[in-house]
């Protein structure tokens, strides 16, 4: 029999995670942030003039994975680089395709204030990152060291 996560409001998170063992859940409340309403346009596509109005263009670290090679490797380019690919990305979308994502980057000042952690966790958080990608991405199984808020 498979375990099913608990579904649980944002205002009880943190009742869940100070339990001795905290377990997997699923939070019932949609977070409203910022970045839903200033990354993407009405039709749900990237608003890459929002990024350009920023005036940034960090480095940005990207996870690339091939399933059907069995390959993995990190890279790091231009955040406008990765913007341009997520806002006409590859028209293959097997499961068996390559996947780029960004990962494991800490979000840079000028991205922070569309990204505010949800309230009941904010003076718990250690650090936060942020992962993009499009429809499938997928990593490779592994464990992360630290609990998540994803």
């Amino acid at each position: 029999m498979a375990h099913r996560a608990p579904l649980l409001p944002l205002s009880s998170l943190l009742a869940h995670l100070s339990s001795t063992r905290p377990t997997p859940a699923l939070i019932r409340d949609v977070l409203a942030l910022p970045a839903l309403s200033h990354w993407f346009d009405a039709q749900g596509k990237l608003n890459l003039g929002h990024f350009e109005a920023l005036g940034e263009d960090s480095l940005v670290p990207l996870e690339l994975t091939s399933p059907s090679k069995g390959t993995f490797e990190r890279l790091e380019v231009p955040l406008s680089y990765y913007l341009s690919y997520l806002a006409s990305p590859p028209s293959s979308s097997s499961s068996n395709s390559d996947t780029l994502y960004l990962a494991q980057f800490a979000p840079p000042p000028f991205l922070s204030p569309s990204l505010p952690p949800p309230e009941p966790i904010a003076s718990r958080l250690s650090h936060s990152s942020l992962w993009m990608g499009i429809t499938p991405t997928t990593t490779p199984l592994h464990r992360d060291p630290e609990d998540n808020l994803l």
